[in-house]
């Protein structure tokens, strides 16, 4: 500010000018409107602000007059400011699904219309809801999702068009096999009678074996393809085509005709539309033959050792320690999968989440480990890792008051005997997002990247007993507790272990009747008294295990501060966190009882 008004860039302005700044010109603002200018800068947003679904509400200030297409339906953007709309597909044939669904009269509009979230269960109909409710961006609902909730229109019996589209269906169908029949006919007049053919079946007339009722030989309507494999590069001919060999011998090929007859030739009098030289024979490869059946051996070995490597270092590779391994046997029994060409099994599935988040290797060296594709794995972390989640959210509790007290170790009982919680937070790096919005809104200036924070809580002894949902990075401590339902968790009269960053918090607690213990506040040119100084190094010693534990989930890689997680796996980041917040639990206590 002081170098732009010392410049003289100013007498350079003429009235109605409009500048463009950075949000660090916010000063100068008075200056222009003195010289009849305007300044346009970004908006300056307050430290810790717009967290949750700040994204979805900036895109909702930019559309304006949305209304949901579904008859009956009054939701638009002026009645119901707070509800998502979900774009209708642009599709001609997804359209039309969706305009028969909601039952809306034809024709279809081709303009840009919208559907509320009243007719959808977001949760489930999403392929990245929890991508959307904490990165933003476009809602990408799953594949052939249309809308399927209409409490605003009543029980109405939808038109049944599928039985009309099967009719017309087979009337087609029958009308042209009636067309082939008359083309075949034409296509295949009957051939002129033979007259040494017809002199010897006079001479068969005077057999009298010969008089035998004949059949009709329909084999020459049919065409026998050779047996030979489909893959045309893998074959090679015994012999050259005559027809294509002009100049060579004709002695060679005549003593190959002669030799190589196939068994599914057809003979000379039968006649077909198409012409090929049956005499033509093929056979496989013997090296590429020798390739593939090498490539499926090497993947079976590849498999095998991945299986004997990971049983030989439980912890190293999968997190489970080696008394805990039947939980992979329990985890089985809730996986089902069968993939068509694959050779895991569901015990193999469990090893690739859990190798996965234990090593963060990548999709392509997990991949390689246990011989199967790329995108294999992809879909297999997708599908399977809400699935393992579930069973091992199980192990994160919060027990009673007097489990707590019974394992509460020495060094809090001499101390802080009420403590049944100790919290603190981590962040986890992100990739970073490509909305510039979002970069501002997951940027943490504590660790210098976009990140995602959760809160976390332990019992004294070290058991994790609170996990919460994944905030942007930049939301504050206090935002993410207040709304990750941690204090309808706490009994009246618990102590709560907290850091200094945690001090506002002391009136929500007052309020449920707990008290806050943490590390006293120190001011500028403030010297604390003895007692206090005691104190904040009896609560800092206590408040450590908190961070022993957090260590404890950073071992696992995925989780590793700087392991920076893709994008794509935003929507089952919060699963891989309980996963991990559950194998912790498995482990031996941080103190000792």
């Amino acid at each position: 500010m002081e170098l732009l008004r010392g410049s003289g860039y100013l007498d350079n302005l003429r009235p109605g000018t409009t500048v463009l700044a950075d949000r660090g010109f916010k000063e100068v603002e008075a200056d222009l409107t003195a010289k009849g200018c305007h300044l346009a800068r970004p908006a300056s947003l307050a430290s810790g602000s717009g967290c949750g679904f700040w994204f979805t509400a900036m895109s909702r200030d930019v559309i304006r007059n949305r209304w949901c297409f579904v008859p009956m339906c009054k939701s638009t953007d002026k009645s119901t400011p707070g509800k998502i709309f979900v774009s209708v597909p642009s599709s001609h044939k997804i359209r039309k699904d969706w305009w028969i669904a909601a039952r809306r009269e034809f024709p279809m509009a081709k303009s840009h219309i919208y559907c509320c979230e009243d007719h959808f269960n977001l949760q489930e109909d999403m392929d990245n809801y929890m991508y959307y409710t904490m990165m933003g961006g476009p809602i990408r609902l799953k594949s052939g999702v249309r809308p399927h909730k209409f409490d605003c229109q009543g029980k109405v019996t939808p038109h049944n068009e599928n039985r009309e589209k099967l009719k017309r269906k087979r009337s087609i169908s029958k009308i042209l096999s009636s067309v082939e029949n008359v083309m075949e006919a034409d296509q295949n007049p009957p051939s002129q009678p033979d007259p040494e053919e017809a002199r010897n079946e006079c001479e068969d007339l005077n057999d009298p074996e010969s008089l035998t009722p004949s059949t009709k030989n329909v084999g020459i309507q049919v065409q026998i393809p050779p047996r030979i494999r489909s893959k045309a590069v893998q074959v090679v001919p015994l012999r050259a085509d005559a027809a294509c060999c002009t100049d060579g011998p004709e002695e060679p090929v005549e003593r190959s005709r002669t030799e190589n007859t196939s068994d599914h030739s057809v003979s000379s009098s039968e006649s077909s539309d198409v012409d090929y030289d049956d005499s033509i024979d093929y056979k496989p490869s013997d090296t590429t033959s020798g390739t593939d059946d090498d490539e499926a051996c090497l993947k079976q070995l590849t498999l095998y050792t991945t299986r004997k490597t990971i049983l030989k270092n439980q912890m190293g590779y999968i997190g489970i320690q080696k008394q805990h391994m039947y939980i992979i046997d329990l985890l089985c029994n809730h996986i089902s999968y069968k993939e068509r060409g694959q050779i895991i099994t569901g015990r193999d599935v469990v090893f690739i989440v859990l190798m996965t988040i234990r090593t963060g290797m990548a999709n392509y060296l997990i991949a390689n480990s246990f011989g199967v594709s790329k995108s294999c794995i992809s879909r297999i972390l997708t599908r399977f890792v809400p699935v393992i989640s579930g069973c091992l959210k199980e192990l994160i509790c919060w027990s009673s008051s007097d489990t707590i007290r019974a394992r509460l170790p020495h060094s809090f009982k001499a101390y802080h005997h009420k403590v049944e919680s100790i919290i603190d937070c981590f962040e986890i790096q992100i990739e970073k997002p490509s909305s510039a919005m979002t970069q501002s809104m997951t940027w943490s200036d504590y660790k210098k990247c976009n990140s995602v924070k959760y809160l976390v809580s332990v019992t004294p002894d070290g058991l994790i007993n609170f996990i919460s949902n994944g905030k942007p990075g930049r939301c504050s401590d206090m935002e993410l507790l207040r709304g990750s339902g941690y204090l309808d968790n706490l009994r009246p009269g618990t102590t709560v272990l907290a850091d200094r960053g945690f001090k506002e918090v002391e009136a929500d607690l007052t309020a449920r009747g707990c008290h806050l213990a943490r590390p006293a506040s120190v001011g500028k040119d403030e010297q604390l008294p003895a007692k206090k100084v005691v104190d904040m190094k009896i609560i800092a010693g206590l408040r450590i295990h908190v961070e022993r534990v957090i260590r404890r989930i950073r071992v696992y890689k995925i989780l590793d501060m700087h392991s920076c997680v893709p994008l794509s796996m935003m929507d089952i980041l919060d699963d891989i966190v309980r996963i991990v917040c559950g194998l912790v639990n498995l482990q031996e206590r941080i103190c000792k009882i």
